[in-house]
């Protein structure tokens, strides 16, 4: 199965050269365990998936196969959804355009490696 956790945990550690052991002690588990989640003989709590989202830089429901992945450096980081609301507030549609563009470069400045 393609978009099983199994295989995208696999593929993502890859995809950013993270060994099992660097995982695991991210995570604060055992590299044993990683290679159990990965070989399909263990599944990991809702906690352990939660941080592996956050070490692999990804969402939870791409690890667990929900979402379509898009380009991870296309994606829009959780606090931006509050600034965005607030643009709705403004009057003006040119004070709108120049919000966004802000936080557009900001996302991108942030977001960049």
């Amino acid at each position: 199965m393609a978009n099983s956790l199994k295989t995208r945990l696999y593929r993502r550690r890859q995809e950013l050269g993270i060994t099992q052991r660097s995982l695991a002690r991210k995570i604060g588990r055992g590299p044993t365990t990683i290679s159990s989640y990965e070989s399909g003989y263990r599944e990991p709590s809702l906690d352990t998936i939660i941080r592996m989202g956050k070490v692999l830089n990804c969402s939870v429901d791409w690890l667990l196969g929900v979402e379509i992945p898009a380009k991870e450096s296309q994606r829009t980081p959780a606090w931006i959804s509050p600034i965005v609301e607030e643009l709705t507030g403004l009057k003006k549609l040119s004070d709108q355009r120049i919000v966004k563009t802000l936080v557009k470069t900001l996302v991108k400045t942030l977001t960049t490696k």
